[in-house]
C-alpha cells in the first residue's frame, strides 16, 4: 500500500487543481477533530487529506473498514497501536496493552494493513497534516460502522481550498 500511496503523491498536484473532485467532512464526534477532504481515485482507492487537531483528552483508539497507507506531510503525532479480533470500542480499546507507540513525523510512512488492528493518533502541539490512501473494504465493513453521536457536516468550500491550496503549498505545486 506504501508503494501504490507514492505513485499517488506524484500525481497530487493534478488533483490539487481540482477542487471539484474532493469532497469533505468534518469529524467532531470524537476527539481529536479531523478536517477530512478526499477524492475517489478508482473503484477501490480513495486519497484522503487528514488535518487532525490536538486535543488533551483521549484520542478515538479505532480499527479501520479498509487496509490503508499513510504519510505525514505537516507536523507530528503520537500513535498507538493494539490488536482485537472483537469489535470493541474506544474506551474498551484503551484497556487492552498497547503493542507499540510511535511518534510519526514529516515524511514517516506506515500502513495498516490489518483489520483487526487499532490505533489512535494524537497530534503533537500542532494540527498535523497527513495523506490516507484506502483500499478496498474489509467484509467486515458492513457491521464495523463508526458510532457516531451526530451527523458529520462538510467543510465550507473557503477552509476546503485553503487546505488544497497548503498542500499545493507543501509539495511545491
Amino acid at each position: 500500500m506504501i508503494e501504490l500511496l507514492q505513485k499517488y503523491e506524484y500525481s497530487l498536484g493534478e488533483l490539487l487543481l481540482k477542487p471539484e473532485i474532493w469532497n469533505t467532512l468534518d469529524v467532531d464526534y470524537f476527539p481529536p477533530r479531523v478536517e477530512r477532504v478526499w477524492t475517489q481515485i478508482d473503484e477501490n482507492h480513495r486519497l484522503f487529506i487528514h488535518v487532525i487537531h490536538p486535543t488533551t483528552e483521549p484520542c478515538l483508539f479505532h480499527k479501520h473498514r479498509w487496509p490503508a497507507a499513510f504519510k505525514m506531510v505537516s507536523g507530528s503525532y503520537e500513535m498507538g497501536i493494539a490488536y482485537s479480533e472483537a469489535e470493541i470500542s474506544s474506551e474498551e480499546a484503551y484497556k487492552l496493552p498497547t503493542i507499540s507507540k510511535f511518534i510519526m513525523s514529516v515524511g514517516s510512512y506506515y500502513e495498516m494493513t490489518d483489520t483487526h488492528t487499532l490505533h489512535y493518533v494524537k497530534p503533537l502541539d500542532e494540527p498535523s497534516i497527513s495523506l490516507m490512501l484506502t483500499g478496498p473494504l474489509y467484509p467486515e465493513a458492513f457491521f464495523r460502522k463508526e458510532v457516531l453521536t451526530k451527523e458529520l457536516q462538510p467543510l465550507s468550500d473557503m477552509r476546503k481550498n485553503q487546505i488544497l491550496g497548503y498542500m499545493s503549498w507543501l509539495y511545491k505545486y
